[in-house]
């Protein structure tokens, strides 16, 4: 499978609790646009905002932008229901999950363990599955992947 080239000149990060600014972001001249369940949304929001991004990557218009997701960190209990539930209701409209803060290898391990669990259950083709880090992140499997940024050690 041969990855297209993305440019990432201009990265757009929007809340993934506002369906506006959700479409706003579809609408831009950004080249990557992440929707975020992290930062950006109180933790009232949450839950509903994995909706809205859900929506938003189904039905909206994103020609050729990057496409990303970033999940709340490893370490909270909102972490594997994001995946879960975005996963599953748009990962095929999603190109890269951010995750953040990751504090070590195994952060990583446990998102790709779960996206691999997730692909066998949805039966996704190797062409089929949202992009996650490949081998430079320490830890995911290979063939995986645009890019990943982690911090140095």
């Amino acid at each position: 499978m041969t990855r297209p080239t993305r440019l990432r000149r201009s990265e757009l990060s929007t809340p993934g609790s506002n369906p506006k600014m959700i479409a706003g972001a579809a609408a831009s001249n950004a080249d990557l646009v992440f929707l975020d369940l992290e930062d950006a949304v109180s933790p009232n929001e949450k839950v509903p905002a994995r909706k809205f991004i859900i929506e938003g990557l189904n039905t909206l218009d994103w020609g050729t932008k990057t496409r990303a997701v970033r999940i709340n960190g490893t370490h909270t209990h909102w972490c594997f229901e994001d995946l879960v539930e975005v996963v599953t209701g748009a990962g095929k409209n999603i190109d890269v999950i951010i995750v953040p803060k990751p504090k070590s290898a195994r952060d990583v391990w446990f998102v790709d363990t779960l996206l691999t669990q997730l692909e066998g259950q949805l039966d996704w083709r190797r062409e089929d599955r949202p992009r996650t880090p490949d081998r430079r992140d320490r830890g995911a499997r290979p063939g995986r992947g645009d890019c990943c940024l982690l911090p140095a050690d």
